[in-house]
């Protein structure tokens, strides 16, 4: 699966977005040809190289000639039917004026069918809305994924007047995305940005495990004042399939793991274990907890978290809301993992679960060693004991094959 990721650094606007997707290799005159494509005469689009705190990136121009468009979801579905287009070009692109009217109809306590577009009714919204969705269409991105929205403060003047950042129908379109705080006022996501998001991709803080094919930095036209106005894309194959990269001498297929690792040295061991505790019943293939001497002398532990890379940001989330810690580091890895399995076997004292390592014509099986607990309990004897009376009641540890409920 191909797929895309993107990384606001400032924000995101619809000229950034194609911008990026120009950079990563889209060709420039699939971007050209859209005027026409659309049935739009006298639009014109120039691309841009535009410089930022050192770094450059491409963006467009979009010139009309058109003054206080007021068009409603009605006018541009009319000129999406018309237009020359994929029929998952257009339906996408309708999307996300969809969402538009619904964030706009909300904010004015109106219907969708009276919401008059101002500012993302121009022709210049029209290409970047459609721009943006014909460049994923055409780089072949079948999933996309961004980080949190950065949301700074301030005022914008706009059609309706002076209002707060984030504009009103951009904060609806907003729900659902994690959000962090950003230096600098100004209006950096806008309403074109937040609706191509909630439309095209979700959210993910970190990047996906792929094959990098081609990365593209798509530019603003304002300039930041602590950062560069950037946004970076990310494309390339999804790795699903990382056996394929075992070497022959490994007996054990190949998987990418996330690694989350931390330090902590002001909580209790209780509330350390707590925490190694919920993890693991989450999802984490594994935590490790480590003594350490952290600075000042001071007895610390470092926490470290195996787990599939779509867990890991949940995780890291957790570690950062049930720790003292100010930061989770994370690494993805390669980890070569033998076959595995489970079962379970009837004995007098009930159904014993049994965990499998190898292959079924050489398993190495285990007792769980909480039913062995609850059975030793039962009985008033130690597990190991338990263990030996199942052994000799069935003759021997089972095979794989006898009831494999992997």
């Amino acid at each position: 699966m191909r797929v895309a990721h993107w990384e606001l650094w400032t924000g995101i606007a619809g000229d950034m977005w194609i911008g990026a997707c120009l950079d990563a290799g889209w060709p420039e005159e699939r971007l050209l040809a859209l005027p026409g494509r659309l049935g739009l005469p006298g639009v014109t689009i120039e691309v841009e190289s535009r410089k930022h705190s050192g770094f450059v990136g491409r963006g467009i121009r979009v010139t009309s000639g058109e003054h206080h468009p007021h068009r409603g979801l009605s006018d541009i579905r009319r000129i999406l039917e018309g237009a020359e287009l994929e029929d998952e070009v257009r339906s996408r692109s309708l999307d996300v004026f969809v969402r538009l009217a619904e964030a706009e109809a909300r904010v004015h306590g109106i219907g969708v069918d009276r919401v008059h577009f101002h500012e993302v009714g121009a022709l210049d919204a029209i290409v970047d809305v459609v721009g943006a969705v014909q460049a994923l269409e055409d780089l072949g991105v079948e999933s996309a994924t961004a980080t949190s929205i950065p949301v700074s403060g301030g005022l914008v003047t706009a059609a309706h007047g002076t209002m707060p950042v984030p504009a009103p129908a951009t904060a609806f379109l907003l729900e659902g995305w994690p959000v962090r705080p950003a230096a600098g006022d100004g209006e950096w996501v806008t309403p074109t940005g937040a609706a191509l998001l909630a439309v095209l991709a979700r959210p993910a803080e970190s990047l996906p495990s792929l094959r990098v094919e081609a990365v593209g930095l798509g530019a603003g036209t304002k300039s930041h004042p602590h950062l560069p106005n950037l946004v970076r894309l990310w494309i390339g194959d999804r790795i699903t399939a990382p056996h394929a990269v075992t070497p022959p001498d490994v007996d054990g297929a190949a998987h990418v793991v996330s690694i989350l690792e931390t330090q902590v040295d002001d909580m209790t061991g209780e509330e350390i274990g707590t925490l190694a505790d919920r993890l693991r019943a989450e999802g984490a293939l594994d935590v490790v907890l480590e003594p350490l001497q952290m600075k000042k002398g001071r007895p610390g532990v470092r926490i470290l978290v195996v787990t599939r890379p779509e867990s890991a940001a949940r995780l890291a989330s957790q570690i950062l809301a049930s720790s003292s810690t100010l930061g989770v580091r994370r690494r993805e890895e390669v980890r070569y993992e033998r076959t595995r399995g489970s079962g379970h076997v009837s004995t007098p004292w009930g159904d014993v679960r049994l965990k499998w390592v190898g292959s079924p014509e050489d398993p190495e099986p285990d007792f769980e060693h909480d039913d062995l607990v609850r059975i030793s309990l039962e009985r008033g004897v130690p597990p190991r004991q338990v263990e030996r009376d199942l052994v000799r009641h069935l003759g021997s540890m089972p095979r794989a094959g006898a009831r494999p409920d992997v």
